[in-house]
């Protein structure tokens, strides 16, 4: 049984990610797609975890740098926690720029180009990315603090929440990473 979660959740993620795409051509509505593809969501699943889990790597050996340079003690495992922690809420906040980037390229490389990330980057992070951002945090974690501790039933019903919270802000954040985008482009066109 537990050999089948990577397999769920990888299909899962393209899954996701099929429904942000939506968001990022302006889909006018959320249709969830259909799941007879799920060969291709696992695909992009699996594509995505690389991504997910360069970036994360990435971002802990920073964190552990910044706190080595400034002669932070690392060894604790509240710190290292800590730096877990900080290292998921930053790629939480740049994943969509960085998903966007893969779904124009279809290239797993692509989503690590530094300087087209941060030309993106300044595009969509404003006051309204920021909220979205926190209010998906927000409503994550006061779900998971109240359902986790449901014996037996409350990891199934957060899971089965957390998919389809996830499923609206994939949505939503596919379109304000694509408005963002294209107010940019019109401020420099004109």
């Amino acid at each position: 049984m537990l050999s089948l979660v990577p397999f769920v959740n990888f299909v899962a993620w393209g899954y996701l990610y099929r429904v942000f795409v939506d968001g990022l051509n302006r889909s006018p509505s959320l249709t969830p797609p259909s799941w007879e593809a799920w060969r291709t969501y696992w695909s992009v699943g699996l594509r995505l975890f690389v991504i997910t889990l360069g970036y994360l790597i990435l971002i802990v050996f920073a964190g552990v740098a910044v706190l080595g340079i400034s002669g932070g003690d690392i060894e604790g495992p509240q710190q290292i926690l800590m730096v877990g922690l900080l290292s998921m809420a930053a790629f939480n906040v740049i994943s969509p720029v960085i998903y966007a980037r893969y779904a124009e390229e279809r290239r797993i490389w692509a989503a690590f180009e530094p300087d087209v990330l941060f030309r993106d980057l300044r595009q969509v992070v404003r006051v309204e990315y920021v909220q979205l951002c926190l209010l998906y945090l927000g409503l994550w974690m006061m779900t998971f603090l109240i359902l986790v501790g449901i014996p037996y039933v409350g990891p199934v019903f957060l899971s089965i929440f957390h998919f389809y919270l996830s499923l609206v802000f994939a949505f939503v954040f596919g379109h304000v990473v694509a408005g963002r985008r294209e107010a940019t482009d019109l401020a420099e066109g004109s």
